[in-house]
């Protein structure tokens, strides 16, 4: 890998809602997300990413939404670094 470059993402709980057009099946959609999104940030570990996180959605207090709150279970769990970031 070439040294002029660091690989980061950003995670957070600012992202706009998806959009079921299956109400009934939003449970199942939901869960299945959640679980790709538990691999995609473990990959970006094991890639040895740096990661930025940019914290809470605006308006939703110190509750994540599942999404973020998987990853930041990951994070956790592995004691991953992490950079917070505060978007105004």
């Amino acid at each position: 890998m070439d040294d002029c470059f660091e690989l980061i993402t950003l995670v957070g709980d600012d992202l706009p809602d998806l959009q079921y057009t299956d109400y009934d099946s939003f449970g199942v959609q939901q869960a299945i997300s959640v679980s790709f999104n538990r691999g995609w940030i473990n990959g970006v570990m094991d890639a040895k990413y740096q990661i930025h996180d940019i914290g809470f959605a605006k308006g939703r207090g110190n509750v994540p939404g599942p999404w973020y709150e998987a990853e930041l279970q990951e994070v956790t769990r592995r004691q991953y670094q992490t950079h917070k970031l505060r978007i105004k």
